[in-house]
Order: C-alpha cells, then structure tokens, then sequence
C-alpha cells in the first residue's frame, strides 16, 4: 500500500468515534427524569461519561454513550433505576472546547415489586392532589400517576373526565 493511502487509513481510524458498548444486565437499568417510587431504595450517586480532551486533542462524546456507560456502571452497583441529576454536554471553556459529556444520577434499586397503595381519598379530585397547570400539564401528571401505580385505570379514567370538563 502507497504511504500516503496507508496514513490516510490510519488517520480515519483514529478519529472514527467510539462506540459504547452495553454490558451484560445493564440493558435492565432504566434511566429517566422522574422520581422513583417508594418501592426503590437509594443506592447512591452515579454518573455515565463520554469523550476526552480539549478540542481536537481528544474525542466529542455523545448523549447515547454517556447514557450506555450509566446504565453500566449502575448495573455494576445492581441499580434497577438511575435518576438523572444534571446533564453536562461538550462546551466551551476559557480557550478550550471540552469534549467530555457527562450524566449525574442517582442509582436506585427495585426493593419491593410495588409501590405502596395510595388511599382512595388521597387521589379522588386531581385539583386537591396539587395537579396544577395547563391542561396537558395535568394530563402528564395523571398518566405520571397512573404509570407509576397511584392509579387505577378506573381511577385515572375518573380524573381525566374531571381535568377535561373544566
């Protein structure tokens, strides 16, 4: 091979970026935003980092990769959960551009198979329950509530007829 093609090869695979790989069990950790239920119990806090370096000298990470290596470090703690915290993506700084992204969370681990029942009376008017805001936001927070088991379908379905005929 001509010197010049085989440094050209050797060039476009070091700057090809990496692909996080998922470990074994980490493909049952959930990331999200929301607040677990009760029936996890923290484990502490955790974080999923991607790239390197200051500009060219090192490699962008990505959103997907940061996430990939979340969900391994927290299958490594025996997480079921991870909360996200903060998200930090690649930025300018001073007179360098940081390639790193970075996810902070909370690992948690499933404790209980359900969360604890909520009393009836607790959820009977969605207004009462401190569900406020625009009409899709009290829609979210009654399929929030439903999702996590607060709710019945019977229950949801209930307050959804009281949201909407406001």
């Amino acid at each position: 091979m001509h010197p010049a093609a085989l440094l050209m090869v050797t060039f476009l695979v070091a700057c090809a970026p990496t692909v996080a790989i998922l470990q074994p069990g980490a493909d049952k950790v959930t990331v999200g935003k929301a607040d677990p239920t009760d029936n996890f119990t923290l484990l502490g806090p955790i974080s999923g980092v991607d790239g390197d370096g200051c500009g060219g000298f090192g490699e962008e990470g990505t959103y997907e990769n940061a996430v990939t290596n979340l969900r391994n470090n927290a299958s490594t703690m025996q997480a079921d959960y991870a909360q996200i915290i903060t998200i930090s993506e690649p930025h300018l700084s001073g007179g360098c551009y940081v390639n790193l992204y970075r996810i902070s969370a909370n690992a948690y681990k499933k404790t209980k198979e359900s969360p604890s029942p909520t009393h009836i009376s607790n959820v009977t008017n969605a207004t009462d329950r401190g569900i406020k805001g625009t009409l899709s936001e009290q829609l979210r927070e009654l399929n929030e509530l439903k999702r996590d088991g607060l709710l019945s379908e019977d229950e949801y379905q209930e307050q959804r007829k009281k949201i909407l005929s406001k």
